[in-house]
């Protein structure tokens, strides 16, 4: 897992801290559901009005979609920052 991206899991969204070593170190969680980085489909289509940022459970990255692709960036750089990550 990467410490710059925001996974999705069945029905969560996870960064590698909110993850866990389990899935750190094997990619599943501990109930076994795969890890797959969130797509820029989900991100673009995430309910912002509703449910806030598309970011992981723990709240310390969030994922939008610029030109396309999917930035991941803290909360702070998502402000007006630079990305974290420098995927732009």
């Amino acid at each position: 897992m990467s410490d710059d991206a925001v996974y999705r899991a069945r029905d969560s969204l996870l960064c590698s801290a909110c993850a866990g070593y389990t899935a750190r170190t094997t990619g599943k969680t501990i109930s076994g559901q795969s890890l797959r980085p969130v797509s820029a489909r989900l991100v673009s289509a995430w309910p912002v009005d509703e449910f806030g940022p598309c970011s992981c459970d723990c709240g310390r990255l969030i994922a939008v979609v610029v030109a396309g692709r999917v930035v991941v960036s803290e909360p702070a750089a998502a402000a007006g920052g630079k990305a974290k990550n420098g995927r732009d």
